[in-house]
């Protein structure tokens, strides 16, 4: 892989002699959009990509990276569906909820890709609370 390298391309740039790196086609289309270039050397650094691309996929599946790709996905969509349904059901007890508030630490420590994370975890756990403490009377402070 380290021969090959990671799929990218170069967009020349005035602002950086370097040139803008670029590791999509989306990325390409966006950097051009800031530095307007021919169409002859848009549609080179496209042909560029999507030949490093293939190069890097020809090198991968060889080791079998396409395999582990999906072994991974499909155990972080279960990590997924486990913590789903942890804050789908009821908290019955005070350990129950430690359990939902840690889960919620540590998917933000890290990271989650739910774009409303934190705040459905966190509605379920406060109804769990509030549930529990007209459960056992306590209302008041």
């Amino acid at each position: 892989m380290r021969e090959i390298g990671f799929p990218q391309v170069r967009i020349p740039s005035s602002d950086n002699p370097a040139g803008i790196c670029a590791q999509s086609h989306a990325e390409i289309d966006r950097a051009l959009l800031a530095f307007p270039c021919s169409t002859e050397i848009a549609a080179t650094l496209h042909a560029d990509l999507s030949a490093r691309r293939a190069g890097w996929d020809a090198e991968a599946a060889k080791l079998g990276f396409k395999e582990l790709k999906q072994q991974e996905d499909e155990a972080w969509s279960e990590e997924a569906q486990a913590s789903d349904a942890i804050f789908e059901a009821r908290a019955t007890s005070l350990v129950d909820i430690e359990i939902k508030i840690a889960l919620i630490v540590e998917l933000c420590s890290a990271g989650s890709d739910d774009p409303e994370f934190p705040l459905p975890q966190l509605r379920s756990t406060l109804a769990d609370v509030k549930r529990l403490r007209r459960a056992f009377g306590t209302v008041g402070c």
